[in-house]
């Protein structure tokens, strides 16, 4: 895929910054409650002012925001919604789970506030290395398919006429998008496994996060929203509806604000081009 030329001098100035960047990363769990359960350590690493999400922006973001562009972390707390409904066949009581804990987005932008580039990863949160949810488990791993709750389609800007969506496959690098993240108390930070789990395919958190900064992880959605049911469509919608929505009085995106306002400037549809379901 076509770099900007920008963001090819941003990824020469991270290469030579390296050491610095991912000392920084990893003290992002500096703070960090491992004592909580693992949905409080997101929520704390996601959302709570000066650590994890808030401290990349301060220390990691802001010294990397020179030379007319400027870079930022997102995040959406997508825990337990949406629940999505997968479409293989499988037994009613796994029909039915949520789609990660976590949504993380790193955007490079121009001295506008218009983004070059957006990646992003889905992560289920654990506090050990065993996964209890055989549903869970085949919808990150394996499944391409599964359907959005209608309230949430029905909002969406991308595709609002079907609840289907698509998960990316294997071929378009399924394993950027799509991670387990287990916390542990004893190192105080965390390891991303990428998908599918039983692969044992694992790296540290600061690593994961320096590929997404340098484009070597997470998985790229586009600039703008566009109509659509696949990866892009699933990030924006998460973006866009998810991170509205408030659980026990706090927001659930956060440093989201220029994605946000490019979400719902998203209004002439007819604008936009169809893409299909291979597509991102």
């Amino acid at each position: 895929m076509h770099r900007h030329p920008r963001y090819i001098q941003f990824q020469r100035m991270c290469t030579a910054q390296s050491a610095m960047i991912l000392s920084n990363l990893h003290q992002s769990w500096a703070g960090i409650d491992f004592s909580l359960p693992e949905t409080g350590i997101v929520r704390q690493y996601l959302s709570a002012p000066t650590i994890g999400v808030d401290y990349l922006n301060q220390h990691v973001a802001t010294p990397l925001s020179i030379g007319g562009y400027e870079v930022k972390f997102g995040s959406v707390f997508i825990h337990q919604k949406p629940r999505v409904t997968r479409c293989s066949p499988c037994p009613p009581t796994e029909k039915s789970c949520e789609l990660g804990d976590m949504l993380v987005v790193f955007t490079f932008l121009d001295a506008s506030k218009r983004p070059l580039l957006n990646r992003a990863f889905l992560a289920q949160a654990k506090k050990h290395m065993t996964l209890d949810s055989a549903a869970q488990k085949a919808l990150s791993d394996e499944e391409e398919a599964f359907l959005f709750p209608f309230n949430l389609t029905a909002e969406s800007r991308c595709c609002s006429s079907s609840q289907q969506r698509f998960l990316p496959v294997k071929t378009q690098r399924r394993w950027r998008g799509l991670k387990y993240v287990v916390f542990n108390a004893i190192s105080r930070t965390a390891t991303c496994v990428v998908t599918p789990w039983d692969n044992g395919i694992s790296a540290n958190w600061s690593v994961s996060l320096f590929g997404i900064i340098t484009g070597f992880d997470g998985l790229e959605f586009s600039r703008t929203p566009y109509k659509g049911q696949g990866w892009s469509a699933v990030i924006w919608d998460l973006l866009g509806v998810t991170a509205k929505a408030g659980t026990k009085g706090k927001a659930r995106g956060n440093a989201i604000e220029t994605l946000a306002d490019e979400y719902n400037a998203f209004s002439n549809h007819h604008e936009y081009h169809q893409i299909g379901r291979a597509h991102v």
